[in-house]
This record gives C-alpha cells, sequence and structure tokens, in this order.
C-alpha cells in the first residue's frame, strides 16, 4: 500500500461535488474536524501534492467518498523496471504498458538468447 496519495485531476472533481454537497468549502473548519486533517493537509490535497494514505482516505470519507481509489492517482511514481513488467510482477500492468508505448510507436523484440526479456527494438 502507498504511504503517500496524489489526487487524480478527475477525483478532485469528484471530492469537489461532494464537498460541495455537504456545504463545506475547501478549507471549511468542519471537515477538517470531521476528516481530522489539518488546514496544510487538505491545501496540500487541493494542490494535487503528497500526503498521507490514512488523510488521503479520511478526507475522502469525511464528504462521503468510500471508494477513494477512484479519486487517488495510483499508479506506480517511481520507475518501474521494464523487466518486473514482462515478467508478471505486476500483472495486467504490464500489457498496458506495452500498449501505451505501442501507441507512442514504440516497438519492442525478445531477446532470443534470454526468453521473456525484452528491448526497445534497434537498441
Amino acid at each position: 500500500m502507498a504511504t503517500s496519495l496524489v489526487a487524480l485531476q478527475s477525483g478532485l472533481e469528484t471530492v469537489d461535488r461532494a464537498r460541495r454537497l455537504k456545504g463545506y468549502t475547501k478549507a471549511d473548519i468542519d471537515w477538517q474536524v470531521n476528516a481530522e486533517v489539518s488546514r496544510t493537509t487538505l491545501d496540500r490535497f487541493w494542490a494535487r501534492k503528497p500526503i498521507r494514505h490514512q488523510n488521503f482516505v479520511a478526507i475522502c470519507r469525511a464528504v462521503g467518498i468510500d471508494d477513494w481509489e477512484q479519486v487517488a492517482d495510483l499508479l506506480p511514481s517511481a520507475p518501474v523496471r521494464i523487466h518486473d513488467l514482462i515478467t508478471g510482477k505486476l500483472g495486467e500492468f504490464a500489457q498496458q504498458i506495452f500498449d501505451w508505448f505501442g501507441a507512442l510507436g514504440f516497438e519492442f523484440e525478445e531477446l532470443p538468447w534470454r526468453k521473456g526479456n525484452y528491448v526497445l527494438a534497434g537498441s
């Protein structure tokens, strides 16, 4: 589980609608109290800066959003080794990466002496 989370832009829009239904401003003291977070944490949430996982979940739940995963950017922010993707350690995410690179015009070729290991074509 991630120790820090950042909201997707679409997630912020979802939270914005939910907080307006609750009658909260973006830095509402009642929201801070109900989520047990500081004003600074709410400001970081709106600025799409990393905040602690538990605070992220609390901010969402305080406005009635239990499905906080739909608000969070759950893609890894750290570089992911291509080898790990290809060997299936990240499951279906590997296929998404291949599809994404393919859409950008990259081609991969399997190393003939090492099955399951790929390099960019022409490398």
